[in-house]
This record gives structure tokens, C-alpha cells and sequence, in this order.
């Protein structure tokens, strides 16, 4: 027999269970700003690739407009090659803000203005593949700026771009040769 101390401690539990679930992640947006700039009405791209141990990791590029058509190489030389190395471009080829993640951790947020991109940390939970394809998370990303810490969040619905180039990467046999390369130059000396 259930005693009405008992119901009431299995309905508390049935409660926080219900409470701590969180809905599925529906639309993409980004809030707050870093340096005063922020992504309103932002959309999602993303890539998959390897980091520099051969793990699997995903970027996502977070602008106004951003779609697989807008994303462009960056030329070497110029700020854009920090970091990932496709930047989102808004109408006339014009740079847009844009917030770049990975779910290795990282973070990098280009003003748009030209200036080298602030790289941060970030963190990507939630994450799940829809059966369209597209990726969902919720994330938060955190910049060390003059200011001090600037930290966004939010959620992205990010269409995969199968052309897009995340940047920089390596398979474990690539650090294995720069190794190498590095000892027999150094023996040389």
C-alpha cells in the first residue's frame, strides 16, 4: 500500500525528471556580443574533418545569411587563416560577422572588419544529426577580449556543406611526419 508520503515523493521525482529534460533545439540564434558586435538573425553551415589528433569534430560557421554558397576560402596571408579557413560572406562579397565553433572545443569570432579573429572556447551539448541531415546543438563560446570574458549562446540548426573546408587539420601520421621532419633538421644543426 502507498502511503501519501510516498506518492508525494514519487510525484517530486516524476516532476524533476519532466523539468530537467530540454526541448529539442528548433531555430538557430546567437545572444550576446563580443567586442559589441552581435549575429542577429543568424543562420547556420557546417563541416566535418578530423583535429590534429585524428579525432572527428564538427565546425559550424554561425552569420547573417550564412548558407554552403557563401562560404569562401580564405587567400593565405591575410587575418582569415586563423583558424578556420572559409569565412562567411554577406551580399556583394562583403565580410559578415560571423562566429565559428567546433566541437573540439574551440571558438573563433571574426569582427568582419578585417582584423585577425579572437579565438575563445566553446561548448556544444545537445548535439544530434536529423534525419535531413542537418546538425543541432545548443552551445556557448567564450572570448578574452579587453573588455574581459564575453561569453554567447545559443542553438544552431546547421546544414552540412560538403565542400566547405573546416581549415587546418591533421591525421595523427601528419604530426607523426612534422615530428620527424623537426628531429632531422635539428640532427642537422
Amino acid at each position: 500500500m502507498h502511503t501519501p508520503a510516498r506518492m508525494r515523493l514519487g510525484l517530486l521525482a516524476v516532476v524533476l525528471l519532466i523539468s530537467g529534460c530540454e526541448p529539442d533545439v528548433t531555430s538557430t540564434f546567437v545572444t550576446g556580443s563580443v567586442l559589441g558586435i552581435s549575429l542577429p538573425a543568424a543562420s547556420a553551415a557546417s563541416a566535418a574533418d578530423k583535429n590534429l589528433l585524428g579525432a572527428n569534430r564538427q565546425t559550424v560557421w554561425l552569420a547573417s545569411g550564412t548558407v554552403c554558397s557563401r562560404l569562401r576560402t580564405a587567400p593565405l596571408g591575410q587575418p582569415d587563416t586563423f583558424g578556420p579557413s572559409f569565412v562567411a560572406t554577406g551580399d556583394g562579397g562583403v565580410r559578415s560577422p560571423a562566429l565559428i565553433l567546433t566541437t573540439d572545443g574551440n571558438a573563433y569570432f571574426d569582427t568582419g572588419n578585417g582584423q585577425e579573429r579572437i579565438l575563445g572556447t566553446s561548448r556544444v551539448r545537445l548535439e544530434k544529426t536529423l534525419s535531413n541531415g542537418d546538425i543541432s546543438a545548443r552551445f556557448s563560446a567564450s572570448f578574452t577580449t579587453d573588455a574581459g570574458t564575453e561569453t554567447v549562446t545559443g542553438d544552431y540548426l546547421a546544414t552540412p556543406c560538403a565542400a566547405a573546408n573546416p581549415g587546418c587539420s591533421a591525421a595523427p601520421a601528419g604530426l607523426l611526419l612534422v615530428g620527424a621532419l623537426l628531429l632531422l633538421r635539428r640532427r642537422r644543426a
